[in-house]
């Protein structure tokens, strides 16, 4: 009997869903039927009574209805606008849906979910940042000139993406590293569309599926890169070592390797004829040198003679080098 229920209800489902379409081919104008082709903004730009809330509505209908399993945002001026006027309202997604098609409609998350597997996440313009991490198929944004902050649209359009390598995110601040008997271990790339860069390096914990929470995943970042930043991080996922782009620069500074025998070299570069290098510790921090001193070799001329160093510096570096502060003395040239 159960089985004969469940057969019937995706049978009832199968049959419902192109009536959606049909009646809407129907009643539709030709302006409000979605456009074909490949294309990526439909931009309705019409006065009050047009039936934009209800075309929106249609659109996102039919598309959740004609691709299973899709994730589609619903983005509007605030949180109740999208609840209110595009789920409940007179011209919103449960007065087209039929009841049937219906899996769960969760108020207080704002989410409405189709038994086809199809999810529609509400999301306010106000917040913005909280569309940085959901992936979507299609975005439906309501009144977009009456939102309060335009960068919510960057979000909704270009979205923050990852790929995992052997690690994905099966639930909310859970995610499972996958093993294949022999070892796990994995890796994620994100990007955003704010310029932002991150590769995150996750060790092997073993040999079978780990699961990792958000907090364990943020700490394997490894690199880091920004509008103005290149970061290095260590193990606890904060950063080591940073380079950092100055607006209008024309100077540098390069890192050289050496073959046998060479020195590798820290070096400003740039434009500039002649450019500073300079070694800024922090606060009241020193700046530290380790020297190997068996090759260092000290030479000074005779007391009183013409290469002889004069009696009193003119000051000293105080720095600390093999662990053991120095004064180093120095000289007016």
């Amino acid at each position: 009997m159960t089985e004969q229920i469940a057969l019937h209800t995706t049978t009832l489902a199968g049959l419902l869903a192109p009536l959606v379409e049909m009646e809407w081919a129907e009643l539709a104008r030709p302006e409000q039927k979605t456009p074909a082709g490949d294309w990526r903004i439909w931009l309705i730009l019409a006065g009050r009574g047009w039936g934009k809330t209800r075309t929106g509505a249609e659109d996102a209908v039919i598309y959740g209805l004609r691709h299973p399993g899709s994730r589609i945002a619903i983005v509007a001026p605030t949180q109740s606008d999208a609840r209110d006027t595009c789920i409940e309202g007179d011209s919103g997604l449960l007065s087209i849906l039929p009841p049937q098609l219906v899996q769960a409609w969760h108020r207080s998350l704002g989410e409405l979910i189709l038994k086809n597997g199809t999810r529609y996440k509400l999301f306010s313009a106000e917040e913005p940042e909280r569309l940085r991490g959901p992936q979507h198929h299609r975005a439906w944004c309501d009144e977009l000139c009456a939102w309060p902050r335009a960068e919510a649209f960057d979000a909704t359009f270009l979205g923050t993406g990852y790929i995992g390598f052997n690690l994905a995110r099966t639930a909310s601040n859970t995610w499972t590293l996958y093993g294949d008997g022999t070892r796990n271990g994995g890796a994620m790339i994100e990007a955003s569309p704010y310029g932002l860069f991150r590769y995150y390096a996750i060790p092997s914990t073993g040999t079978t599926n780990a699961t990792m929470t958000d907090t364990s995943v943020i700490a394997a970042l490894r690199f880091l890169v920004t509008d103005s930043n290149v970061a290095l991080c260590g193990d606890n996922g904060l950063e080591s070592f940073r380079a950092t782009r100055t607006a209008s620069q024309v100077n540098r500074i390069e890192v050289t390797g050496a073959v046998t025998g060479s020195p590798a070299t820290i070096a400003a570069q740039g434009s500039d004829t002649n450019i500073d290098l300079a070694l800024s510790p922090k606060g009241t921090g020193r700046l530290n040198i380790s020297i190997n001193t068996a090759n260092t070799v000290t030479t000074v001329g005779a007391a009183g003679g013409a290469s002889a160093l004069p009696a009193t510096p003119l000051g000293y570096l105080r720095t600390t080098i093999n662990g053991s502060i120095r004064k180093i003395p120095y000289y007016l040239d």
